[in-house]
């Protein structure tokens, strides 16, 4: 019997396909890792920003006017909304790595000017230290710029108190929301 005349792959050939599908995997699995990462970041700023239009529209319609002693906030005051306890439209209140959201950093912080107009800002942070620290309405309407921003297991020291914001902000008066009441807003 000759050994030329059976058809088949050497051990070599198997092992050399082997390896190439190996490597082609370790490739996949590290490209799918990145665009996850990424779409767990666009959805954490997505969420940031329904918060925060939710807030705006609910100072429009003066939810809040009890809270801050008037239908408007006087120059510089400042107004902490805090979005703990606060269901999604899915109906979880975890954040998109799965982890809950810490509640006393979560918050959108309304800023009042001479003019009238108002400033928002939003804090986001789950309790695995992902998210972001205070960032403005205007930096998270770019998502390309606001991906960027959110941290994956950042330090605590990242992510400021409201009291932190208020100083860091300027505020001349701050009224804040109770944690109570947070929950009656539906986002």
């Amino acid at each position: 019997m000759k050994l030329k005349d059976k058809k088949g792959f050497t051990l070599i050939e198997l092992l050399a396909v082997i390896v190439i599908l190996a490597i082609l995997m370790v490739l996949a699995v590290t490209g799918m890792t990145t665009v996850m990462n990424n779409a767990r970041k666009d959805t954490f700023v997505t969420n940031a920003l329904q918060y925060l239009n939710t807030v705006r529209t609910n100072m429009l319609s003066g939810e809040y006017d009890d809270k801050i002693g008037g239908a408007t906030l006087g120059d510089g005051a400042c107004l902490v909304v805090y979005l703990g306890g606060i269901e999604l439209d899915s109906g979880s209140t975890n954040s998109p790595f799965g982890y809950q959201y810490a509640d006393a950093n979560n918050y959108v912080l309304v800023q009042g000017s001479s003019s009238g107009n108002y400033t928002y800002y939003v804090q986001m942070v789950d309790d695995n230290n992902n998210g972001f620290a205070l960032t403005s309405q205007t930096t998270l309407s770019d998502t390309g710029a606001a991906r960027d921003l959110v941290k994956m297991g950042a330090t605590a020291s990242t992510f400021s108190t409201p009291a932190q914001a208020w100083t860091a902000q300027s505020c001349s008066g701050t009224f804040d929301e109770d944690t109570s009441t947070a929950g009656s807003s539906s986002f």
